[in-house]
């Protein structure tokens, strides 16, 4: 399933803050350049964000990134959904606006926004606060969203959706250890072993698996497992090749061993997986 580009029209103002109200949501699995804040006020569903599928019910709030793919999906039971919607480019305030050391949580909470995040724990302040934006106008209208990100970043627990997006790990280690990750990135697919990476790092095997568990926080195995089980959703979303074929393609060597590493990675069978998101297109 390839996402779509969303444009979105603005009318007198530099974002949006506006009710949608409808039977279902509409949009496809789609994309926008705006980031994109979500109050869900009635409706229950589930929300797919990259390679992850999460429920949704009424008052939880997402925070989706700029251009993060992504798409709604009303349960089937549900006869009426309602949300608040909040959309805003990343340079609203002004290019560089969010590098100010004063605002180093935002800028923190936007970044990560690029793996969707939901908000947790008691938040019925900041649902009202998302919800004041539909009435304010002008100057207010950008200050009141500047003191909701600010609230969002300073006192709330987050959630992130999707854990990388179909990104590369971003781990800050020593070169050969990054070497290794990058290569193991390129070279998922082929039937490699922990002493080849090892040796392509001029480390000892011991030596190697504790550094890259200190920086990955996963053993090596734990990571080329993630890394196949990745690849393997994005194939199921993207092509018509059977379970098996995907599996073997993605370096799996025992469909056994795919099938319990894809359900424990993302908690549900590839057949379930499959069938689910293609419910969602």
């Amino acid at each position: 399933m390839r996402a779509v580009r969303e444009d979105i029209n603005y009318i007198n103002a530099s974002f949006n803050a506006y009710l949608y109200t409808c039977e279902h949501f509409f949009h496809p699995y789609h994309f926008h350049h705006e980031h994109e804040i979500v109050l869900i006020e009635q409706g229950q569903g589930r929300l797919l964000v990259g390679n992850e599928v999460i429920d949704y019910q009424a008052n939880d709030i997402f925070i989706i990134g700029a251009n993060t793919p992504h798409k709604f999906c009303a349960a089937q039971d549900d006869d009426s959904i309602r949300s608040v919607i909040i959309q805003f480019e990343p340079d609203c305030f002004g290019e560089m606006f969010f590098e100010l050391p004063e605002l180093k949580r935002i800028n923190k909470l936007i970044s990560q926004s690029r793996y969707g995040l939901k908000v947790t724990g008691e938040h019925h302040s900041l649902s009202d606060k998302i919800r004041a934006l539909i009435d304010k106008q002008g100057v207010y209208l950008l200050i009141e969203l500047l003191g909701l990100l600010a609230e969002i970043s300073e006192h709330h627990q987050l959630q992130l959706v999707s854990g990388h997006n179909g990104e590369p790990l971003l781990v800050k280690e020593e070169s050969k250890i990054n070497a290794a990750i990058d290569w193991i990135c390129e070279n998922y697919f082929r039937d490699i072993t922990l002493e080849d990476v090892a040796d392509l790092t001029n480390m000892h095997k011991n030596a190697f698996c504790r550094s890259f568990k200190a920086a990955t926080e996963r053993t090596f195995v734990q990571f080329l497992t993630e890394k196949r089980v990745e690849h393997a959703a994005t194939q199921l979303l993207q092509s018509d090749k059977s379970i098996t074929q995907i599996a073997f393609d993605v370096g799996f060597r025992n469909i056994s061993n795919f099938n319990r590493s894809f359900k424990k990675q993302l908690k549900q069978s590839p057949k379930a997986y499959r069938e689910l998101t293609r419910q969602l297109d």
